[in-house]
């Protein structure tokens, strides 16, 4: 039997201690690193499993990342939304109708609350969460409120809330302030210079909903008869005096409120010895002064109406008209000028300030607009 030399000896053992100390340095590495080998290959026929748990893991993590975004967004949106509540509660709660006094900035309180307010649901409206704006829908990487002064002001070529506002009034109080209606001067005939009756006529000036539209008027005044109203459009009643009423009887008139026509404003009148007293008309010397006493009151009533209840009705009207853009409809504008005598609105997409810029697509559920992936199995 051979026997090797001390020098073959020698090489054969140190290559065992060079193996030993790769498989230590090896050892060593995965134990400190987690891992099998610093290559695919390292991990043998187990390489393809790897790399799939590897990317099962990569996703996980994803979802872990998408569902904590989720919940930010979920539960900044509830915060967000419980303060746009209790701002609107505030702002009806600020309105004092006794409040006329201005400040300095000329604004009353009720008035300088409701603009701070204001500013204040914009800024909720541009919430940003880690650059996602909440309100934007799927565009969520702009501001999706237009500023406070655009949307109030207008820009160079689009019109503002204030400019809409202002043409609807002109289209509901009309030409002759009162609320779109036609009152007619007294027409009186005589006999032997004794008036035997004397006439006056309330009339809607055209077949549209700006102003007020008339409603129901009943009567209890005696040698007094009215004629219409017939409920068409444009609607007309008349009243003829051919005598004296009597004290204490009374005669009672409607009108409704644009733009639905559903709220009622009453006028309701007593035949009085001297009409100094609200809600009262002063019977005169002859029928022609009596009905002259009515038609005053008649025409104050309707001019002072129209600029204040009036007033609000199409404040209000601008107002959804000016914002209710939802699934992408158009601002509507009062078709004209001229706008005091419009019969008609139409679609101011191109000439009035866009306040809302995120998504506005028409759709049947805006929470579609916004989804998040949290499972690939779900």
């Amino acid at each position: 039997m051979a026997i090797s030399t001390i020098t073959t000896s020698r090489t054969y053992l140190t290559k065992q201690v060079t193996s030993l100390s790769r498989a230590l340095q090896e050892k060593t590495s995965q134990m400190a690193t987690g891992k099998a080998g610093t290559t695919y290959g390292a991990v043998g026929n187990n390489r393809l499993m790897d790399l799939q748990l590897t990317q099962k893991v990569s996703q996980i993590k994803s979802y872990q990342t998408s569902i904590t975004h989720a919940n930010l967004h979920l539960e900044t949106l509830n915060l967000t939304l419980d303060r746009l509540e209790n701002i609107r509660l505030e702002s009806k709660a600020a309105i004092d109708q006794n409040d006329f006094q201005l400040q300095t900035d000329g604004q009353t309180r009720s008035q300088a609350t409701a603009e701070i307010l204001l500013y204040e649901a914009v800024n909720i409206l541009n919430e940003n969460v880690a650059g996602h704006y909440l309100y934007g829908g799927s565009d969520a990487v702009t501001d999706p409120v237009a500023a406070i002064d655009d949307i109030m002001k207008g820009t160079i070529d689009r019109a503002g809330l204030k400019t809409v506002m202002d043409e609807f009034y002109q289209a509901n109080l009309g030409p002759n302030n009162n609320g779109r209606m036609d009152v007619s001067a007294l027409t009186t005939n005589y006999t032997l210079g004794v008036p035997t009756d004397s006439t006056f006529t309330i009339a809607e000036d055209g077949a549209h909903d700006f102003g007020f539209d008339i409603g129901t008027v009943n009567s209890t005044l005696s040698n007094v008869t009215l004629t219409g109203p017939g409920g068409g459009d444009p609607d007309t009643f008349d009243i003829q005096f051919t005598g004296q009423p009597a004290l204490g009887e009374t005669i009672k008139m409607e009108f409704t409120l644009p733009p639905a026509h559903d709220e009622i404003l009453t006028l309701e009148l007593e035949a009085d010895s001297d009409g100094l007293q609200e809600g009262t008309f002063a019977i005169g010397a002859d029928l022609e002064e009596t009905a002259t006493n009515l038609h005053a009151k008649v025409t104050a009533f309707l001019e002072e109406h129209a600029q204040t209840t009036l007033k609000a009705a199409s404040d209000v009207w601008a107002g959804d008209s000016f914002f209710d853009t939802y699934n992408g409809q158009e601002p509507m504008r009062v078709d004209g000028p001229p706008f005091d005598t419009a019969t008609a609105l139409i679609a101011g997409g191109a000439t009035t300030v866009n306040w809302y810029t995120g998504e506005n697509s028409v759709t049947d559920n805006p929470r579609d607009d916004k989804d998040t992936i949290i499972d690939s199995n779900l």
